[in-house]
């Protein structure tokens, strides 16, 4: 059975609509700090943290998902480089 490496953009949109920030993240910045719109709830801005936390993530869980067989990120873009690091 042939299995499909997904691209990196494939899983950081999935990864981000699955990773648990939002229960994380949002009752914390409801309940600490000023009121927040629903328009900076819904804003680009917005969505980009969440990007860039679940990105965060994968960084700091690459040894322990790498040691159980798990992708992330950083391991796909490790893959998709041919394990060549670019500058």
């Amino acid at each position: 059975m042939l299995s499909s490496v997904p691209t990196k953009e494939e899983y950081m949109e999935n990864a981000y609509v699955s990773f648990a920030l939002g229960a994380v993240v949002l009752p914390a910045l409801y309940l600490v700090g000023p009121k927040l719109s629903e328009e900076a709830v819904g804003s680009f801005e917005f969505h980009r943290l969440y990007r860039l936390m679940g990105l965060l993530n994968d960084i700091q869980g690459f040894k322990r998902e790498s040691a159980e067989g798990k992708l992330n990120v950083v391991s796909l873009a490790m893959i998709h480089c041919n394990g060549v690091t670019r500058k």
